[in-house]
């Protein structure tokens, strides 16, 4: 028993370095921080909408996150290699139908990044579900 210990300690001290032994920027991570406001087409804010966000090069992607009281989200998105431009694709749902204000239709967005630094707060207005949208499809 004590040999199998000492050979998985050694694999994985293996796998460890050899990770670590790899070209400078090859396995480095980066963050960026996304937030933003979500409100009806009267300015108020929604509650519980699912905020899904994509990206590549990424460490934990796809992340859901949902909109506050105050209809705002935050995440951050963590990158290998992030490269200039990179895109994240946004979308928007409503999970909870008709409470939290109503039925709201998704929406989805591609924001584009260009540089380091702060980004502004993404602010996205939401109209209310058509019944087509709201309701199953009949054949």
């Amino acid at each position: 028993m004590r040999r199998i210990s000492i050979i998985l300690s050694i694999m994985s001290l293996w796998l460890l370095t050899s990770c670590m032994a790899m070209e400078p920027g090859i396995m480095s991570t980066d963050t960026i921080s996304i937030s933003g406001i979500v409100t009806d087409d009267a300015g108020n804010p929604i509650n519980h909408i699912k905020v899904t966000l994509e990206w590549d090069e990424a460490l934990f992607s796809p992340l859901s996150v949902y909109t506050s009281t105050n209809g705002e989200f935050y995440a951050d998105l963590d990158f290998y290699n992030l490269r200039y431009p990179t895109t994240v694709m946004i979308g928007l749902s409503d999970p909870d139908g008709p409470e939290n204000g109503g039925e709201f239709a998704a929406k989805t967005d591609a924001i584009t990044i260009h540089e380091a630094g702060p980004l502004e707060p993404i602010t996205y207005q939401l109209t209310r579900a058509t019944a087509s949208e709201s309701s199953p499809q009949s054949l």
